[in-house]
This record gives C-alpha cells, sequence and structure tokens, in this order.
C-alpha cells in the first residue's frame, strides 16, 4: 500500500498551468495501481480568498480533472480545492477520488483560517470524514485543522472483549498551504498528531510564492506511529513515496495499547454558530 506526497509550486490561480504539472509529476512518479496519491490545498489555484474567481463551478473543471486522472492511472488521488454552497460562500475541501473516477468522499475544512481572511470568504465544515483505501482507515483534514487535535483525536471502537478494541483510523492526511514562516509548527504538530493517535500522519504542503508574496518551503512528511519522521521534503517540486505496513503499526499497537486509556468525549457542533463573530476579525 504506497502513498504519494506530490510536494507542488502551485501556479496563482492558474487551473490548466496547474494540472500540466500535476500530469507531469504523475508521469514521473508512475504511482502503482491502487496507490494513494496526495496534493495540496487547493492545489490547481493556491490559497486564494478570491472565490468567485477560483471556485469549481458547473463543468468537469478540477473535479473533472482528478476523476479522470484517477481513472486513467488506476490509483485514489485526494486533493485539495474550492466550490461554493447555495449561499455563494466558499468551501475549502478535500476530495477523494477512486480508481474507477468515482468520489469516495469529501471533507470541507472545519477550521477557515480567519487571520488570513477564509473565514470571511468560506464556511466552516462541521463534520469529519473518513475513508478505506486498502484496507486502512484514513482521515482527510485541510491545513489550519491540524492546529486544532480534538477532531483528529481517535475514538476506539470499544466492545466488550478488550482483544476487539481498536482504534477508529490507521492513517491522518493533511493537505495544506502552510507558510515558511510557521514551519516550525507544522513540523511539530504533524508529530504529535501520530503520536497522540498511534497512527500514521502524512503532510502534503506547497513550495513556492503565492500571489500574496508568501513564501512556501514544503517540508512535507510522512511520519510513523511513534512520531518518527520517515521522511521529509523541503524546498522543492517533488514527489516522494512510501509503502505504509499495516502489520507493523497493528503490531506496535499490540505492545502499546496506549490508546484503550484515551478519553471519551462527544464534539458539540453548535459551538461553531457562538464562534461566527470571528469573521468580523478579518
Amino acid at each position: 500500500m504506497k502513498v504519494y506526497a506530490c510536494q507542488l509550486d502551485i501556479v496563482w490561480e492558474d487551473k490548466p498551468a496547474n494540472y500540466r504539472k500535476v500530469r507531469e509529476l504523475i508521469k514521473t512518479a508512475r504511482p502503482e495501481p491502487g496507490s494513494l496519491f496526495v496534493l495540496p490545498e487547493m492545489f490547481s489555484t493556491g490559497f486564494s480568498m478570491n472565490v468567485p474567481e477560483v471556485a469549481e463551478e458547473n463543468g468537469p473543471g478540477t473535479m473533472g480533472f482528478l476523476r479522470d486522472l484517477a481513472k486513467e492511472r488506476k490509483i485514489y488521488i485526494q486533493a485539495g480545492l474550492v466550490t461554493r454552497n447555495a449561499e455563494g460562500k466558499g468551501l475549502n475541501q478535500a476530495v477523494v477520488n477512486t480508481p474507477e473516477g468515482k468520489e469516495l468522499v469529501r471533507y470541507t475544512k472545519i477550521h477557515p483560517f480567519t487571520l488570513g481572511g477564509e473565514l470571511a470568504n468560506y464556511a466552516r465544515g462541521t463534520e469529519v470524514k473518513h475513508y478505506e483505501w486498502s484496507g486502512i482507515q484514513v482521515t482527510p483534514f485541510v491545513c489550519y485543522d491540524l492546529r486544532f487535535p480534538v477532531w483528529s483525536r481517535q475514538q476506539t471502537k470499544k466492545s466488550e472483549q478488550a482483544t476487539d478494541n481498536q482504534p477508529e483510523f490507521d492513517l491522518l492526511v493533511y493537505v495544506a498551504n502552510w507558510p515558511e514562516r510557521r514551519i516550525h509548527a507544522w513540523k511539530s504538530l504533524l508529530t504529535a498528531r501520530a503520536i497522540e493517535n498511534q497512527c500514521f500522519v502524512v503532510g502534503v504542503n506547497r513550495v513556492g510564492t503565492d500571489g500574496n508574496g508568501i513564501d512556501y518551503n514544503g517540508h512535507s512528511a510522512i511520519i510513523g506511529p511513534k512520531g518518527d519522521t520517515i521522511f521529509s521534503v523541503e524546498g522543492v517540486e517533488a514527489t516522494k513515496t512510501l509503502e505504509l505496513n499495516a502489520h507493523a503499526l497493528q503490531a506496535y499497537r499490540d505492545r502499546f495499547p496506549a490508546f484503550l486509556d484515551a478519553d471519551d468525549f462527544t464534539i458539540d457542533s453548535e459551538i461553531f454558530e457562538e464562534r461566527d463573530f470571528l469573521s468580523g476579525l478579518s
């Protein structure tokens, strides 16, 4: 089960140019059929607040591009893009397509980046999503979500027999446009999410400079369940590959089942209504 992390130098608000880049990178990487190929947040436009310009409307667009590419290469693709809700507000989403060219799951970013004006232009998501890839349970998130661990905390599937208790997911995937000036937080929090959840973490960031003059140096990474950095790539456009070992993950959890002592909790989604005043800060 191989995962391919594609660290992209995104061309600002130029979808055709970014489609061409991805096609070249995927041609070079030659992902194996059935593997998971991950692209950054808003991979076809960059982190833009210009929702009318970058949002996917009627027609194939970015969703069609991802669907066709997944089908052509016979792979799973997780990537970030922008759509709009019924009120016309943007939705910053992570979408997963199957090797059959079908949409498997669509997650909407729960934590828009208020300081960057995102909350003023994009609506919040309210639900964590999961999907299964080759027997591995995967949970997708987007960028700023990384700073808020309660949403990504394991909820153990509990039964009467302790031997049947298992964590909810095996892999967290964060797609991002995380700037260089805060890259220490990115690296530290990816590691923390892996340790606290005893799972693999994949973080796929971008490189280059965006249309607002913000610099990105990547540090896309795959982190092991003990918090070990299996690989990290900085500063260049690249695709890195790793074969995830589900048996080794299960063996580690069996030896050190800290997840069995995790706190039970529920999240009250009504908090979003109470926090909407934050949009005025941007």
